[in-house]
């Protein structure tokens, strides 16, 4: 029995180890099993992250990029427009170029976008709901908010932001830390506001340091940095320069780390001008006071030089302050205008020293021919009256201009004919606009000359039936005092690139149009016709020549009785011309005045050219 036992016990243990065996057996490949499960789970989890994060790279980058990268406009400093200062041989600066700041906003990156949407329209009278609305967008750029700040205003602001953001945080139970502009940030012209999402940008605004001197010359720069008339317009392009592109990288904290490329800013021009400081000032002066003297709405003055077409001073009333010309009522902007080159009027008289240099160039009359001549003469269907309504009799072609006769303006115009008056005036540039470096210069009005009726022929020879503006005429009058050289007017001198190189403007050498002899008799003229005529033209110890002009102002086809320009052209000194002076008082009050231009232009005329004369002096001759 225990043998049998003992087998049995042995039977049951074998089978007892068998079996666990087979057990162990099984739990071995179970685990193995498992194991191998979870290590290809593993990999496919693995190889679905790696495939994920493969495709996934580059935007994913991106983002990174974009919440830690800023790319910024980089503004060129505009160029500054320069004057003469023959006082000081220097030049002075009549448009300068100053520090603005712009402030923006990442859209993504205001928190606060309601609290900062009222605080902006609270301090910069802005629309709140439309500042939010622009908050919410799913950008990282919008529009500037506000442009042309000063460090003044930039400075309150940030102020108010911390007194903003300090007011949070101790409600809140949070550390504040201030922003402070404490110098510019060291890329010289971005300041993000902290985290706010606001950010501050330097850029360049425009000041007039002379105020009001020479506005409508000038032009503005408006509020959005946009340039509005005068030469700001004109030379905008190359003034303003280009802008250049910056790569930023700034931590979450929205501080600047480093710069990561640059596309440079290219500065813009400078210009200098032909205008000389002094002769401005005092041409302004004088011309205010005219004006005002004469009741009269406006006026112009152009100073030239006819040696070589310089403008020396050229100023328009009524005028602004460039730096102010949002106060210039709505109803008012034609003071904008540059009123010398862009208006065009019926001149006058002051045509008839053209008229009569083209008919002694062609050798029909000289300044010595005589003829009698009646108080009317009959053109067409047209009585032509001399102003006097008397005749002159027996006169000389000096005398003609000096007496201003209408009548005999007629035999000298016929004398001519049209097709020949035409060819002179638009040699004189009458027509055309001169080229003058400023916008919307008019060319006046004139008709060609093969299509002309006899009595437009006989008024063309006196100043009415086409137009000119005040820079034709002084234009004009250059080949009369220089010995017959038409020079293109220009304002000029000089332009000044990004890193100071000077060049000075060629203006070429002029087109001849007259015969020296014929600018020598039509001075002499001139001078006969300030001697008889205008002695309120004429200035002490000079010999002084000039035209004066008084014209009807043209209204629903024929020309009024009671409104008048005045107008006067002249030089001086005879013996070696120096400057042309043109004058205009437009309808000045004819019950203060009289209806002649001997008490409004003429007197102007002489103020100007005695001060020109005194500042640059010229010896005295006569």
């Amino acid at each position: 029995m225990s043998t049998r036992t003992s087998y049995s016990a042995r039977k049951h243990a074998a089978q007892q180890a068998t079996i666990s065996g087979s057990e162990a057996r099984g739990g071995v490949i179970r685990l193995r099993t498992v194991t191998v499960f979870w290590a290809l789970c593993a990999v496919g989890i693995t190889a679905r992250l790696g495939t994920q994060s493969i495709r996934n790279h580059e935007a994913t980058l991106k983002e990174a990029q974009r919440q830690q990268q800023v790319v910024t406009e980089v503004q060129p400093r505009r160029g500054e427009i320069f004057i003469q200062d023959r006082a000081t041989n220097a030049t002075t600066v009549i448009a300068a170029t100053v520090a603005k700041y712009r402030l923006s906003a990442t859209p993504l990156d205001v928190k606060d976008k309601t609290g900062y949407a009222a605080q902006l329209a609270t301090t910069f009278q802005l629309d709140a709901a439309q500042l939010s609305k622009q908050f919410e967008r799913q950008s990282r750029y919008m529009p500037p908010i506000i442009t042309g700040l000063s460090l003044e205003e930039v400075q309150a602001f940030v102020a108010q932001v911390n007194a903003y953001e300090k007011q949070k945080a101790d409600e809140a139970g949070k550390r504040f830390r201030a922003i402070t502009l404490s110098g510019d940030d060291r890329q010289g012209s971005l300041r993000f506001l902290g985290s706010t999402g606001l950010f501050i940008q330097r850029e360049y605004g425009r000041s007039y340091p002379e105020g009001g001197m020479l506005a409508p010359l000038l032009g503005f720069i408006n509020r959005d940095g946009k340039a509005q008339y005068g030469l700001e317009s004109y030379y905008d392009e190359p003034l303003a320069g280009y802008s250049g592109k910056r790569l930023l990288e700034k931590d979450v904290a929205g501080n600047l780390l480093a710069s990561l490329g640059e596309l440079p800013a290219k500065d813009g021009q400078s210009y200098e001008l032909t205008i000389d400081r002094s002769i401005q000032f005092e041409v302004e002066k004088q011309l205010r006071e005219a004006v005002a003297a004469a009741g009269s709405p406006a006026g112009e003055v152009v100073v030239l030089d006819p040696s070589t077409g310089a403008v020396l001073a050229m100023a328009s009333t009524p005028s602004f302050d460039p730096g102010k010309y949002q106060e210039v009522p709505q109803d008012q902007q034609e003071r904008y205008l540059n009123r010398t080159t862009a208006l065009a009027y019926e001149p006058g008289s002051v045509v008839k020293t053209l008229t009569m240099a083209a008919a002694i160039n062609e050798g029909l009359v000289t300044k010595d021919t005589r003829n009698t001549f009646g108080e009317t003469v009959q053109v067409d269907t047209h009585t032509i009256h001399t102003w006097s309504r008397k005749a002159f009799g027996d006169q000389s072609m000096a005398d003609v201009l000096a007496n201003s006769d209408n009548v005999a303006m007629v035999w000298v115009a016929e004398k001519l004919g049209s097709e020949k008056l035409d060819e002179y005036l638009r040699k004189f540039n009458i027509g055309s606009k001169t080229g003058i470096e400023l916008p919307g210069e008019a060319g006046g009005t004139l008709k060609d000359g093969k299509k002309w009726r006899d009595i437009e022929r006989a008024t063309i020879a006196f100043g009415q039936g086409m137009t000119a503006t005040p820079i034709q005429l002084a234009a004009a009058y250059g080949p009369l005092v220089n010995g017959g050289t038409y020079h293109e007017p220009y304002i000029v001198n000089a332009v000044i690139d990004e890193n100071g190189k000077r060049t000075v403007k060629d203006n070429g050498p002029g087109e001849q149009v007259l015969k020296p002899d014929t600018s020598a008799q039509i001075m002499d003229m001139m001078v006969h016709v300030v001697d008889k005529s205008h002695n309120r033209a004429s200035v002490a110890g000079y010999k002084i020549g000039g035209k004066s002009g008084t014209a009807q102002i043209a209204e629903d086809g024929g020309y009024r009785d009671d409104t008048y320009n005045h107008t006067f052209v002249g030089f001086g000194p005879r013996e070696n011309p120096r400057f042309i002076v043109f004058t205009r008082i437009e309808k000045p009050d004819i019950a203060i005045t009289g209806p002649f231009s001997e008490r409004t232009a003429v007197p102007l005329f002489q103020k100007v050219m005695q001060f020109l004369l005194t500042y640059e002096q010229v010896p005295r001759t006569n």
